[in-house]
C-alpha cells in the first residue's frame, strides 16, 4: 500500500510539473509606447522571461489597434499618452475587436482618476513607469493569470494606507476592486473580512 501511495504521489508531482510547464506557454505581447528608448527598456526587461515574446512595437494608438486586429496578442502593454489615439480610447476599441487580448497600462500618470479610467476602458492592470523595474514583470504575470494589478504609488483619496503596498481601494466596485502593488485574487479566493 505504501508503494502504491508513493507511486500515486510521484505521478501527481509529474502531473503538477507538466501543468506548470504548460501554463508557462509563450505569451505574445504587443508593446505600444511613443518613446522609443522606453520601448527598448521594456523589451530588455521582458527578455528575462523567455516564455514571453514581444510580437510588435508600435508608437501610436491607431497602430496599436491595427496590429492587435492582425496579430491577436495575448497581452497589450499600452501607454495612456499615445499620439493619434490615446491609450484609453485605444483600449476601448481593442476590447471591442479583440476581447481575448488582455490590456496592461504602463504610464507616467500616477493619479487614481487616470488609472480608474484606464481600468474602466478595459485594462486589467496599471503600472506607473517609475515603478516598472519592480512592478512590470509582476503585473504582467498577474494580468496573464486573469488578476488585476495596480502600482502601489497611485495617488488619490480612494486609497487607504493600510500598510504601504498593501493599500486597498475604498470604493468597492467589482471591476476595479484592487490591492495596489499586488495581484488580486478572484472573489472565490478572497478571504472574507469579518
Amino acid at each position: 500500500m505504501k508503494g502504491e501511495n508513493k507511486r500515486l504521489c510521484s505521478g501527481l508531482d509529474a502531473s503538477d510539473r507538466r501543468m506548470r510547464e504548460e501554463s508557462k506557454h509563450s505569451a505574445k505581447i504587443l508593446l505600444a509606447d511613443d518613446f522609443e528608448p522606453w520601448r527598448r527598456f521594456v523589451v530588455s526587461l521582458l527578455q528575462k522571461r523567455p516564455e514571453w515574446q514581444v510580437l510588435c512595437e508600435v508608437s501610436d494608438g491607431m497602430q496599436a489597434l491595427q496590429r492587435v486586429k492582425e496579430l491577436r496578442p495575448d497581452l497589450v502593454l499600452l501607454d495612456v499618452g499615445l499620439p493619434t489615439l490615446n491609450g484609453i480610447e485605444a483600449a476601448r476599441l481593442i476590447r471591442a475587436c479583440a476581447p481575448e487580448s488582455k490590456i496592461l497600462f504602463v504610464s507616467v500618470y500616477d493619479t487614481f482618476d487616470i488609472a480608474e479610467a484606464a481600468l474602466r476602458a478595459g485594462g486589467q492592470g496599471y503600472v506607473i513607469k517609475s515603478r516598472s523595474a519592480s512592478d512590470l514583470l509582476v503585473a504582467i504575470e498577474a494580468v496573464l493569470q486573469q488578476r488585476l494589478f495596480a502600482s502601489s504609488t497611485l495617488k488619490g483619496d480612494d486609497f487607504t494606507q493600510a500598510s504601504g503596498a498593501n493599500s486597498v481601494r475604498q470604493r468597492d466596485t467589482p471591476m476595479l476592486r484592487c490591492k495596489v502593488g499586488h495581484p488580486v485574487l478572484p472573489d472565490s479566493e478572497t478571504p472574507s473580512a469579518s
